[in-house]
């Protein structure tokens, strides 16, 4: 089975809602990474005119690898369009700031997620739901 096919299917089967045809998707049960790293804890997001600003708490059971990046994913559901980053601040950085072009979130809601990824390994955390912003 390939990750596209695991994905979907893991998608499909927790994350919607609802009986057919009123069904929506469940965003807290989106997974958009999943593995077996430590996934990031009380994250918590501020949006600025022109950036998501991701903080994290510090790793207490010493088990994460300092050096693992972050995984930034915005789903704007307004033009269903999807903006990522695959290699953010590292894990002991606590934060990292996703700047936007001007414009791209005044009037717009984004789903957004966070992951951690070992860049050597290209092991990946559990992924994160932070929430839904609109600006």
């Amino acid at each position: 089975m390939t990750a596209n096919n695991a994905a979907k299917s893991v998608n499909l089967l927790h994350a919607i809602k609802g009986e057919f045809p009123n069904q929506e998707i469940n965003w807290n049960a989106v997974l958009v990474a999943d593995g077996a790293l430590l996934k990031p804890e009380n994250v918590k997001v501020n949006v600025s005119e022109n950036a998501f600003n991701f903080t994290w708490d510090q790793d207490i059971t010493a088990t994460g690898n300092p050096n693992d990046r972050t995984i930034i994913l915005l789903y704007n559901k307004k033009f269903g369009r999807v903006h990522a980053n695959y290699s953010g601040a590292q894990r002991d950085e606590l934060s990292h700031n996703f700047p936007m072009k001007p414009g791209y979130i005044k009037d717009n809601t984004y789903e957004v997620f966070i992951a951690f990824k070992d860049i050597m390994s290209d092991e990946v955390s559990k992924s994160v739901y932070c929430g839904r912003f609109t600006n």
